[in-house]
């Protein structure tokens, strides 16, 4: 039995970031309540000791600090990410090269950078450049990461800002 949230969370939370147990059907639903959205309740390590007893077969969901965002593109099912992402590029200038998490192979994944705290983001870039892409904040969503296992079966992993997977290996807030 697959033990994604006893595995990894603790880890995470080491390296800075505050994991959440999903789970349910498409195996992304929070678990807990009172731990995301506008709500300033941030997960100390006693709490995360009791979900990973809780919930050890859980998927992780990382609730981003106030200063990471990510840039969830979705490439896969005719979504149009990949557009939606050049077209913001060629406009507003290239992204540097960051920490992916993925489950899949086509381009799709979160891409996590570093903000100034208190910035306000954008809940999508479908309005301006397209469709298919969506930011992730502290207070709007949180990000499946590995050793995640996705609806489908595949399994979620990191993608080094170099593209590489990142086999076995966690990028620290400092990373980002």
């Amino acid at each position: 039995m697959s033990t994604p949230y006893a595995d990894a969370a603790l880890d995470y939370f080491n390296d800075g970031w505050f994991p959440l147990p999903v789970g349910g059907a498409k195996r992304k639903a929070l678990l807990v309540s009172g731990w995301t959205g506008g709500q300033d309740n941030w997960p100390d390590r006693k709490q995360i000791e009791r979900w990973v007893e809780e919930y050890p077969t859980a998927n992780i969901a990382l609730r981003l600090p106030k200063d990471i965002i990510g840039i969830d593109v979705d490439m896969y099912d005719g979504k149009p990410g990949a557009a939606t992402i050049a077209d913001a590029e060629e406009k507003l200038g290239k992204l540097p090269p960051t920490w992916i998490s993925t489950s899949r192979s086509d381009g799709s994944g979160i891409r996590f950078y570093r903000v100034p705290p208190g910035l306000a983001w954008p809940e999508s870039l479908t309005k301006s450049f397209g469709g298919g892409v969506e930011i992730i904040r502290w207070d709007h969503r949180y990000a499946i990461v590995a050793p995640s296992i996705h609806y489908t079966g595949l399994e979620y992993r990191w993608l080094k800002p170099s593209g590489e997977t990142a086999s076995g290996e966690i990028p620290g807030v400092g990373d980002i």
